[in-house]
């Protein structure tokens, strides 16, 4: 009886049902305990008090939105228009693993398109994390349009014949495309990573591995115009 209130999405119903009933039966020592704890339970599962802290994660996704709009119900078209998961921010809720959290009265995907966008919270973001979890719109905020454009070649003792493209500055990202061993490419770098200015990340280096390196122009094989003043005397 319990599992079942605790586990429908409208428990006000469960309630408003099996009360009455359980106030007409006979008020032995056993109903009257069962009463208490599914009314604890009811108030539990309304009012979100319990739960775990969860990121609003768009690392993976890299939706170019505000954040995740809650739903009424476990329905991914049932969206509540007044009311958005940022990203970057934390929600608190209960996880019943079947792909949903509940927030209140409310509920948000756990996943979206296969990439997970709510993480269980383990404390303070550094700013590189924080940027990440925010999404592509974070980046540009911070200015990564505004950053000088660098030339790197893929290359390096790590590097494979082909270096894999993400749709974000994380190895979890979609891969969108490849570089080749030896390719040159242009970009502007976010930390370990290096936003093409074609489209897609790129990964410099990952723990203690290189895979790109800045680019230098070959040395002119030209004689500069002293060494030709030098040669005609």
């Amino acid at each position: 009886l319990v599992r079942w209130c605790w586990h429908w999405d409208r428990p006000w119903l469960a309630g408003w049902v099996l009360l009455p009933l359980l106030n007409k039966a006979p008020q032995s020592l056993t109903i009257r305990w069962v009463s208490l704890l599914v009314m604890f339970q009811l108030w539990r599962h309304m009012s979100g008090g319990e739960g775990q802290e969860f990121l609003v994660d768009n690392s993976e996704l890299q939706a170019a939105t505000k954040g995740i709009g809650y739903r009424l119900s476990k329905n991914m078209e049932d969206i509540d228009a007044g009311k958005t998961a940022v990203w970057g921010s934390k929600v608190q809720g209960v996880d019943r693993g079947d792909g949903w959290l509940r927030v209140g009265n409310l509920f948000l995907p756990m996943t979206i398109n296969d990439a997970p966008v709510l993480i269980p919270w383990d404390g303070p973001l550094d700013e590189e994390r924080q940027l990440l979890a925010e999404g592509p719109l974070a980046l540009e905020r911070e200015g990564l349009d505004a950053a000088e454009l660098e030339d790197w070649v893929v290359s390096g003792a790590d590097v494979g014949e082909v270096h894999n493209l993400r749709a974000g500055p994380t190895p979890k990202a979609a891969i969108v495309g490849s570089v080749r061993r030896g390719e040159r490419v242009q970009g502007r770098r976010l930390g370990d990573w290096l936003a093409l200015e074609d489209g897609g990340y790129c990964l410099i280096r990952r723990n203690g591995q290189t895979f790109l390196q800045p680019y230098e122009a070959p040395k002119s094989t030209e004689p500069s115009e002293e060494e030709k003043e030098l040669a005609q005397l």
